[in-house]
Order: structure tokens, then C-alpha cells, then sequence
């Protein structure tokens, strides 16, 4: 399912500037991956098939290394599954265009 309208934007975390690329070309076990930011032409990757919880849990996990590289990727995972939860208990949903929420709710 497509959940996402875009494919890539850019972002800057903490003055530098980020690719962010929607997609699904990451190794399976992966719902985001971040280049270290020493890299010219650096980009974030989220994986766009991925469940909306998934989905915002790997673009905070991704976002939180971007602006800290040198943080402990379990503390990191630890923080973002944390963020994610919470903000998930608010309500935070991706927006679905409206065909898409017409087939979920037929069950096709």
C-alpha cells in the first residue's frame, strides 16, 4: 500500500542538510537507515511499505541519528520506540488519500 504522496524531500538536522528518500530498497530487516553525516550528499531512508508504527518509529530513530551521530544505536532504538509510542497514543496516523481508506475499510 502506498501510504506516502512523496518520495524525497530534504531536511536539515542541526545545519545540515539530509535527503530523505521513501522507499523500499533496504536490507529486509530495516525500516530506515542514516548515513553518517560526514558524508557528502548524505540521505535518510524509510522504508514506505512499512507499518505506520514502524514507519514513525524508524523516521524518529533516523532523525535522532542524524542529529546525534555518535549516540549509542540502543539508546537511540530505546528513545525512538519511546517517542514512537507516545506519539502514536496521541493519534499520530500517516495520511491516506481516500480510495485507500474506502479498500481498508471493505477489507480488500
Amino acid at each position: 500500500m502506498d501510504k506516502l504522496p512523496i518520495r524525497e524531500f530534504y531536511h536539515t538536522f542541526r545545519n545540515r542538510r539530509w535527503k530523505i528518500c521513501i522507499t523500499d530498497r533496504l536490507p529486509d530487516n530495516a525500516n530506515g537507515d542514516c548515513d553518517n553525516p560526514s558524508v557528502s550528499g548524505k540521505k535518510i531512508r524509510l522504508r514506505r511499505s512499512a507499518a505506520e508504527k514502524d514507519f514513525l518509529q524508524a523516521a524518529i530513530d533516523e532523525g535522532i541519528h542524524a542529529c546525534n551521530w555518535d549516540i549509542d544505536n540502543e539508546m537511540v532504538d530505546e528513545w525512538s520506540t519511546c517517542i514512537a509510542s507516545y506519539l502514536w497514543k496521541l493519534g499520530f496516523r500517516l495520511h491516506r488519500n481516500n480510495a485507500e481508506e474506502k479498500q481498508e475499510k471493505s477489507g480488500n
